[in-house]
Formats: structure tokens, sequence, C-alpha cells
């Protein structure tokens, strides 16, 4: 398939990645310093990045798209699409755009659906993205992007474990007049060569599947886990990648020697080596910037632009753009865009879960009170007063609402809670409503009882 745009532009690009690092040569003690030292020549990857416990592929969409629509200046009310794109969404059910959808405070009429694609899904999700916008259905898209792929993984698996990393990232697209051509490549002959077998309709997991072998190539996993033929994939990439680039680049006008940028999905160094001299690309021009990373899936190649971009907008090397992610399926996707006017933030790195970070609980629990307060004021006599925001009162001596009234609110608020920070409290506290200093008298006082009982709920930091 292959198709043109010429209605939109790739206004401003994100990435975000866990703050904790996976030094690979920790490794050696375990498999031995030699091959672990001859598997970080090849890869390229000194270090992994790995989402801990309680963090997901949401969660750095979400950091990823708060710092870009921040720093776009963008109101999320104005976003009327969002595409989420992970194999490694929060549920199988609901969709985790809806639910990006909702902590993002986007509007209710918005456009919102998942892609289960990996290493090709993020230029897949500007596709998208590009057809909303051309059919007239969208004004702005946000594509979100990204895999927490490490889980996957089985720890005795030093081919996979010293490869893959977790990533999250954003892209706004807007209406525009850039054009963006496509080519994409699928072959779902190579559907085993890079799977999880169980977990599906297919194969439910069960405890025979989650028996850990150990394989041929000397590779501890089992059924639940990855598996990566790497020769298959590697042969597909150099089969399909530079026919997709150049019939991408064909429908642009342009020949490889206009392209100045070639951001390909972030497999490996070698891979990308190989690739650039298969495309005859200066190596200038097709960069490699996972080393401390790792394969970050489809939010590679945001991760590689935010590592990258101030070096290329230098080179003048962002105007003549392909993107080109390839992997699982076998699938590939191909693009040309100008990226010249395009912001570009530096790589983001999240600390914590959001269940252990006050600031980012705090924000979630007030926008979930005032959300509800707001739905109240449209039907209720009685009206909270959200123009004094934190101050406003809700409950006791200055009382607006009346007992049934707190109560649904503060299940609500726990519902919130649950859905968004994966942790359950219990607010509706009849001791807690009968005290002279009553958490439920204000918004104020009772988002920081609220935070309180969360951070308390979700245990160590560590």
């Amino acid at each position: 398939m292959k198709t043109t745009f010429c209605c939109s532009r790739i206004a401003g690009v994100a990435a975000a990645v866990p703050a904790a690092r996976t030094d690979l040569s920790l490794f050696a003690a375990e498999w031995g310093e030699r091959d672990v030292a001859n598997i970080i020549q090849s890869t390229g990857i000194t270090h992994v990045r790995e989402a801990r416990p309680g963090m997901t592929t949401v969660d750095l969409c979400e950091a990823a798209a708060r710092s870009l629509l921040a720093s776009l200046g963008t109101d999320p009310a104005e976003i009327d699409g969002i595409v989420f794109v992970s194999q490694t969404p929060d549920h199988v059910m609901p969709a985790s755009s809806a639910i990006l959808q909702h902590r993002l405070g986007l509007a209710r009429r918005v456009a919102a659906f998942d892609v289960s694609y990996g290493c090709s899904g993020y230029v897949y999700g500007l596709l998208q993205a590009d057809l909303l916008v051309h059919a007239g259905l969208c004004g702005s898209v946000l594509v979100c992007a990204g895999d927490t792929t490490a889980r996957l993984v089985n720890p005795r698996d030093r081919a996979l474990r010293m490869l893959f990393g977790d990533g999250g990232s954003a892209t706004l697209v807007t209406r525009g007049e850039d054009r963006h051509t496509y080519a994409v490549r699928t072959d779902g002959s190579g559907a085993r060569s890079l799977i999880v077998p169980a977990g599906g309709a297919r194969l439910p997991r069960s405890e025979a599947t989650g028996v850990a072998r150990k394989a041929e190539d000397g590779n501890v996993r089992s059924e639940d886990d990855l598996f990566m033929d790497g020769v298959a994939v590697l042969f597909m990439a150099l089969r399909d990648v530079p026919e997709a680039v150049d019939e991408a680049a064909a429908l642009a006008g342009w020949s490889r020697g206009d392209v100045s940028f070639y951001g390909l999905h972030q497999a490996n160094r070698f891979m990308i080596e190989y690739l650039a001299r298969k495309l005859g690309a200066p190596p200038a021009s097709v960069p490699f910037g996972a080393a401390d990373v790792g394969n970050t899936g489809p939010a590679s190649i945001p991760a590689l632009l935010a590592r990258e971009h101030p070096r290329l907008a230098a080179e003048g090397r962002l105007e003549r753009s392909v993107l080109c992610g390839f992997g699982v399926g076998f699938s590939v996707a191909a693009m040309t865009a100008s990226l010249s006017s395009t912001t570009i933030l530096d790589l983001i790195e999240v600390e914590l879960p959001m269940q252990h970070d006050p600031d980012a609980v705090t924000g979630v629990i007030r926008r979930l009170v005032l959300d509800w307060c707001a739905e109240h004021n449209e039907v209720a006599d009685g009206k909270v007063d959200l123009a004094a925001g934190d101050a406003a009162s809700l409950f006791g001596v200055e009382r607006v609402l009346d007992s049934l009234s707190l109560v649904r609110l503060l299940v609500a608020v726990e519902q919130g809670i649950e859905d968004e920070l994966g942790v359950t409290v219990l607010l509706a506290d009849a001791k807690a409503a009968s005290q002279v200093s009553s958490p439920f008298r204000t918004v104020g006082s009772l988002v920081a009882y609220a935070a309180a009982r969360v951070i308390e709920e979700s245990g160590p930091r560590g």
C-alpha cells in the first residue's frame, strides 16, 4: 500500500523513558564477561530502561503527552483524536486510548482507538492520524506510541534481556500543508519469528505455558515470554525496509540522495549500520540513538529524535526526513515528512510510577474532584464554587453538599483512583466526615486526604 497526504503537519514529538537504567555489563557475572561484551559490541546497547512495578506504557505516554502539550501551549480540549499504539496496553479492555483521553483531560467528543502494533507502530499511528485529518474528522490528533516490552522477556533469556527497553511517546499531528507519503509492507508468514505464544485466545496462559525451558540457542523462556528469531527479522528488514523507503521517497519525488535523515526503528546498532550500507546513506544521516535506552519498540523513533534533534537541526537534516518502523508481524511502514518546523523535546525521564509521585497523584485526584463537582453543578441546586479552587467548600460548617452527594463524590473519586492509579482506597469514612476538621470540608482538604491515602496504600517507593 502506498499513499500521499497534503493536509497536515507534525507539530511536535516527545518521548519518555523510565529514569532507572540497567547496566548490561553487570550481567557478566551471570553469563560471562566475554559473551556479554560481545553482545554489547554487536547491539551497541550498554543500558536498558525498565519500568518499575506500577509503571505502564500509558504512564510513559501520558508523561510525554503532558510535556508536549505544555511545550506547544496546546489546550487538551482542542484535540479531537487520540491513537494509542502498543502491544502492552494497561488492560485487555477497556482501550488504553480511552484511559488516556480521560487522564489528559481531552473532550468527550474525541475519537479514540488502539492499534496493536510493535516496531512499525509509530509510523502506522501517524498514518492513522493523517487519515483522520484528511477525512475531515479531526483537526488535531495525538499519537501515543510505546511499549513496556522488558516485562515480556524471561530474565534468563540473555539475547533479549540485553536488548529491549521500555518507553512511551506522544506526537501531535494537526491540519497543515505538509506532504506526507507512506509505503507499507506486511508478511504474516513471519508471525512466529517475533511472538509471545501464550496469553491470547489461541493459547490462553496456564500453569503449563508458564514452565520455562532451555531452548536450542541456550536461552531460557516459556510460552508466556517473548521469542524472537533475530536472523529472520534481520533478513526481513534487509529485504523490505529499502523497498518501502524507496517507494515512500519516490512518492515525494525524492531519490535516496535527497533524503537528509533516515529515522529508522532502533532495533540495534548492527542492524542500523547494515541498513545504512544497504541504503547507501552516510552514517550521519542514519543515526543510532538507543545505546542507553535499548530497543523501545514503537517509541524508538521518537526517542531517537529526542536524542538527536539538536545535531540534526544544526546540520539542516530534518527538512527531508524518512521515518521507517519494522518488526513484529512481519510489518514495515515508511513515510516521508518535513520535521524542520516540528517542536521536538529532549528525552523525558520518568522517575517513579505515578502512584508513588505525590505531585502526579495530587493532580489526578484534584481533576477527579473538580470534574465531579462540575457535573454536580449542572443538575444540583447547591453549587460548588469552582472559581475558588482548593478553597471551595464541600461539606462541613459551610456545607454545599448534603450527605448523599458527598458519598456519591467519594465513591466517584475512589473509582477514578482505582481506574487511573491502580490503587484501591476507601474514602467514604463516617468518622472522618464527623470530625470538626473533616477532610471533606473543602476541595483542597479532600484532595490532600485522598492523595495521602493513595501514597500510603501504594507502599514503599523502593
